[in-house]
């Protein structure tokens, strides 16, 4: 699972947008939203309904969310430990 994907998807959910959360993650708009249809289509689920106002998340995105957290800070606690002499 590419955590660079995970990441993305939790900023999205906090933020509740994709247009605002995409220039604080360093993407255009088009391309997060690519991201996190790539991500859709690898869990084989829809994680967000978007709307004129935003994005909120469907009931398997809220599941998703907890499981993401963990992955990022899996990643996060190995690249410390890696890093570590």
């Amino acid at each position: 699972m590419d955590v660079a994907l995970l990441r993305a998807f939790v900023h999205v959910s906090e933020i509740g947008s994709i247009s605002e959360a995409a220039p604080l993650l360093g993407y255009s708009q088009p391309g997060l939203s690519q991201r996190i249809q790539v991500l859709e289509r690898r869990l084989g689920c829809r994680l967000f309904e978007r709307g004129p106002t935003g994005v909120q998340l469907t009931d398997r995105g809220t599941a998703v969310l907890p499981y993401a957290r963990i992955m990022i800070g899996v990643a996060d606690a190995l690249r410390e430990e890696v890093r570590r002499d």
